[in-house]
């Protein structure tokens, strides 16, 4: 990951540190989708057709397969890190509509399960299915607890930039994906978790720190 070289001076002087959404995503950063779909379809890198075909096959006799992958190195101490910022989890899904309550399912027995955080729920907007507006607001599921829920919001992966206020951050590992959201005004912290495991969560939390959005 290159240096962080003032990343705060880009926010834009009308929204302070305090009112600044910090996005995470899912595969690639806290859990580890490309173990799993190494060993489901037996190779390295997996074109699309043969790895979507192999995870088609897993489903088939498994509950799911993002309910399944396991924690990336460097994920929980990453998550546990932003859990005094303005959260939400942003997650690509893939077509076919199943992904959203699959990943819902991973939050729940991997997060709010776990005594690791402060979670006692997920907030959950699908828009796996359509985009963001104000007139299409998507389908919500919100537990029914009363402490600290964590905002959960699957979507289409080309379509994570429509979220971006101007200055909000996205940790991800896809540059196609970041370059999108430094269109729309955003920040984008590009992680390499599969390179750096836990360094990459060290250095995604630093450069937090240095925006002032982690204090």
């Amino acid at each position: 990951m290159q240096a962080f070289t003032g990343v705060a001076s880009r926010l834009p002087v009308s929204r302070s540190p305090a009112d600044i959404h910090v996005f995470c995503d899912m595969d690639g950063v806290l859990c580890d989708f490309t173990a799993l779909a190494k060993r489901i379809s037996g190779v390295e890198s997996p074109p699309p057709r043969r790895l979507w075909s192999s995870i088609a096959t897993y489903r088939k006799s498994h509950e799911g397969f993002y309910t399944d992958l396991n924690w990336l190195g460097g994920g929980i101490e990453l998550l546990k890190g932003l859990e005094a910022t303005n959260l939400s989890i942003l997650t690509g899904c893939p077509q076919g509509g199943w992904g959203g309550m699959e990943k819902y399912l991973w939050m729940q027995r991997n997060v709010v399960a776990s005594e690791e955080f402060m979670f006692d729920g997920i907030e959950w907007l699908d828009h796996a299915n359509s985009r963001p507006g104000p007139a299409d607001v998507g389908v919500g599921v919100g537990d029914d607890v009363d402490g600290k829920r964590l905002n959960l919001i699957t979507c289409k992966s080309k379509l994570k930039q429509d979220f971006c206020t101007p200055g909000d951050v996205l940790i991800d590992d896809r540059e196609d994906i970041g370059r999108r959201w430094e269109d729309a005004g955003g920040v984008f912290i590009h992680y390499k978790g599969d390179e750096l495991e836990g360094k990459a969560a060290e250095q995604a939390l630093e450069q937090l720190v240095a925006m002032k959005l982690i204090i």
